[in-house]
């Protein structure tokens, strides 16, 4: 019974997909989002689940994406989101407009207007500027620069293990400049 349950839900969910690919064939769905238009540093929430990015979007670096949202263009404008960004689980982000680098979108907000940086939009397009203080918020830009760290795709082929110990070795180098 179990078996025949699932395969029909499975054949639901697949009749959905092509339905939703037949009416809008530029829109990306779930697992269907191509990872060469996101960033390498792109998270995805729940490794995806839900997710829906129209075709167009501008993705920045490190930006971190929950399950269930929706990044959908609105007459043939899509959004441009820059890097450290924040969305979380369903959001809407629609039209052409910039989120903010640093900026956060809560759980369910609805944006469908310009986000300046640092700042946190809840609700309805509710934003709250300059939330979040610019000397912690890019920690992780500092660290790259004041270490100088190799170019990503190097990082990428090093060990996890050798990588820890390259990085601690800089640190305590930087540090002991500095005193």
């Amino acid at each position: 019974m179990k078996k025949i349950l699932q395969s029909i839900r499975n054949e639901y969910f697949n009749l959905k997909l092509r339905l939703i690919r037949t009416r809008h064939p530029n829109v990306y769905i779930n697992n269907e989002i191509p990872f060469g238009i996101l960033p390498k540093s792109t998270r995805l929430g729940h490794g995806g689940l839900g997710i829906v990015i129209n075709r167009g979007v501008k993705i920045g670096e490190n930006v971190f994406i929950g399950q269930n949202v929706t990044i959908g263009g609105k007459e043939g404008k899509t959004p441009t989101i820059q890097k450290y960004v924040e969305i979380y689980s369903n959001a809407c982000v629609i039209g052409n407009i910039v989120v903010g680098h640093h900026s956060k979108v809560a759980p369910g907000a609805v944006v469908y207007k310009d986000i300046p940086p640092y700042s946190l939009v809840v609700g309805y397009s509710k934003i709250y500027k300059d939330k979040y203080n610019r000397k912690n918020v890019n920690i992780e830009e500092t660290i790259n620069k004041d270490l100088n760290l190799p170019p990503e795709d190097i990082l990428d082929s090093i060990p996890p293990k050798e990588l820890k110990r390259i990085i601690y070795y800089l640190a305590a180098e930087k540090y002991n400049k500095n005193r």
